[in-house]
């Protein structure tokens, strides 16, 4: 349900990739424009959000890596034709941005190295998922300091770089697999396929739509972003935050969290009670959707933002709703 209910999504905001259609729909006496920028980042998270979920949904019955070519390959098709369309690019071709030959042959080449991640993080069953976090973190950035574990490509210098984990690459204008891609926290080896490559196919997509936003037409997004709304805040008026989209992928994905971990597999880990996976859960998404920004100042205004408008992150925290993620007073987690 919540995969049809992604596309679906995607369905809606697709048409606004015409610009004579999105300024007759958003039109008012708020907004004289729609954003193309907002509206090229909604679509990036719909399609990852969709693209997690088709993951989840999956048997996995085929080899793994085809597993992961033809999904995100399926998933990228359709809005590659409605970019091809668009009047708002300046290079409006989405090939021209997504190596996907160089995103897979990479995956091959990091596979190579798990051995080695297996060695350093052990299948502990008693060990929480915060803990194996924080081990995974740590395990990347040892290999990336003695340099001994994957050669000083350009990716990898990217990630000295881009601490946001970015995957695509401004210099070359392509989207690609970094080789440190099997050191993120979400291929530790205890997580399902779903979740490991789910979580990789959202972040190709994120990555693949970062590289539209960098050829959107600078005369269409030269405009101040309290004058860009791509579509209305919850309350209908015209009030609207600029990151309040993020919050429905983010509680989507939370409701797959709970399928992947079910309550009844949750004996093994060290976590009491049982939202503090939840808290993890968002700090987790908070990391991977709200974090693109380069400085801890606007991570934590873009997270804060991000979770805000979600009833499950108020639950989780037991926050009031539309409350900060910080200051931590405000919350019992923190």
């Amino acid at each position: 349900m919540v995969w049809c209910t992604s596309w679906l999504a995607v369905a809606e905001i697709a048409p606004y990739m015409s610009k004579e259609i999105a300024l007759h729909r958003f039109t008012s006496k708020a907004t004289t424009e729609s954003a193309p920028r907002h509206c090229l980042e909604l679509s990036e998270r719909l399609l990852g959000a969709a693209t997690f979920s088709a993951y989840v949904n999956k048997a996995f019955t085929k080899d793994v890596l085809e597993e992961i070519r033809a999904s995100t390959l399926a998933l990228l098709a359709p809005i590659q034709t409605k970019m091809v369309k668009s009047s708002w690019l300046i290079s409006p071709s989405i090939y021209e941005i997504v190596n996907a030959t160089e995103f897979f042959s990479l995956l091959i080449q990091a596979r190579r190295h798990e051995q080695e991640l297996d060695l350093n993080l052990k299948d502990n069953k008693t060990e929480s998922i915060a803990r194996k976090w924080v081990n995974a973190v740590r395990l990347r950035r040892e290999l990336m300091d003695n340099g001994t574990a994957f050669p000083l490509t350009r990716h990898l210098e990217d990630v000295h770089a881009e601490p946001s984990y970015s995957f695509f690459h401004s210099a070359t204008g392509t989207v690609g697999l970094p080789l440190y891609a099997p050191m993120l926290p979400m291929y530790e080896r205890g997580l399902t396929r779903g979740m490991r490559f789910g979580t990789l196919g959202m972040m190709f997509a994120q990555a693949t739509f970062r590289g539209l936003l960098a050829r959107v037409s600078q005369d269409n997004a030269s405009h101040t972003a309290d004058h860009l709304r791509c579509f209305w805040g919850p309350s209908g008026n015209g009030s609207y935050n600029e990151r309040y989209d993020r919050a429905v992928p983010l509680e989507m994905m939370e409701e797959y969290f709970e399928v992947v971990f079910p309550y009844s597999d949750r004996n093994h880990l060290d976590f009491e009670p049982r939202l503090a996976e939840i808290h993890v859960f968002f700090i987790s998404m908070c990391y991977l959707l709200c974090g693109p920004e380069v400085g801890s100042a606007k991570f934590q205004q873009a997270c804060n933002e991000a979770v805000r408008h979600s009833r499950l992150f108020s639950k989780s925290f037991n926050c009031s709703l539309g409350t900060n993620m910080n200051p931590p007073d405000k919350c019992e987690f923190f």
